[in-house]
């Protein structure tokens, strides 16, 4: 965390406001990058499938607007009402490619 408050790129603060989803997306396409050159064809198998998640993710936070907030983002894709009671979560969905 830097001296501002501020967490990775911003992404969290102190505060509790939450998680912001463009950095946090921004973070997962770098970790996948990195995961894909530095092992190559032994991850290419987990790579593939969490590239899959996040053009599920990145598709479902363009249709509802793009929230700011990842609580926001998660809260609407819940008001679409996909998801099942007691917390069990649609697939495919962006919560549960999260």
């Amino acid at each position: 965390s830097s001296a501002n408050g501020g967490g990775v790129n911003g992404g969290e603060s102190r505060a509790g406001k939450g998680l912001q989803v463009s950095p946090m997306l921004e973070a997962f396409g770098v970790q996948l990058r990195v995961a894909d050159d530095a092992f190559g064809p032994m991850m290419q198998p987990v790579v593939r499938n969490e590239e899959s998640n996040m053009k599920k993710v990145n598709s479902a936070w363009a249709a509802l607007g793009s929230p700011v907030m990842l609580k926001q983002f998660l809260e609407a894709e819940k008001a679409k009402g996909i998801h099942k009671p007691n917390g069990v979560l649609a697939d495919p969905s962006a919560a549960m490619a999260l």
